[in-house]
């Protein structure tokens, strides 16, 4: 199991996991914006290096890196993304690290393994503490946040009155 920066190189089983994922996310993980077609792939990757260098971002947006969770067989098992700081917006909701895992692979501790690895990526960064939202109906996050040291803050509601929680997490 491995965290690997995306580049313009898919991993294997990226188009299942954009397909599954959609345009609109899940569970409050934004989606792609565009479908998974292979017209658009090269064009989605290299959208991600330029977050991740800060280029051709929209004024409200910050720097954010993805990154995939590789199985032993360099199969694509879920993906993350780390803002590398925080805007008014993000402070409130979406938080500095997001995480996704395909829905065949659940259940079987990627999630906490790409949270935790993801923290690593922040720590490296400089970030000292990190924000972490989840919806409050989302049980399985709620107990990964807390696994890696999420400390609950407080709930809010978003833009579509969906509760969620704010937790954060020493990564000094």
């Amino acid at each position: 199991m491995k965290l690997v920066k995306a580049s313009l190189e898919p991993p294997s089983g990226l188009k299942m996991l954009l397909e599954q994922l959609g345009t609109t996310g899940e569970n409050g993980f934004m989606g792609t914006g565009q479908p998974a077609n292979t017209d658009t792939l090269a064009s989605y990757l290299q959208s991600l290096m330029d977050m991740d260098n800060g280029a051709n971002l929209r004024p409200e947006w910050v720097p954010m890196t993805t990154y995939w969770l590789l199985d032993n067989e360099e199969q694509i098992v879920g993906v993350s993304r780390l803002r590398h700081q925080l805007t008014l917006a993000l402070l409130n909701d979406g938080g500095h690290i997001g995480y996704y895992v395909l829905r065949s692979q659940r259940r079987k501790g990627y999630g906490n393994t790409i949270l935790r690895l993801t923290l690593v990526e922040a720590r490296k960064l400089g970030i000292q503490r990190a924000l972490l939202t989840v919806e409050s109906d989302n049980i399985p996050s709620i107990h990964i946040a807390e696994a890696n040291g999420g400390q609950l803050e407080d709930e809010r509601l978003d833009e579509d009155g969906v509760l969620y929680r704010r937790y954060w997490i020493d990564l000094g």
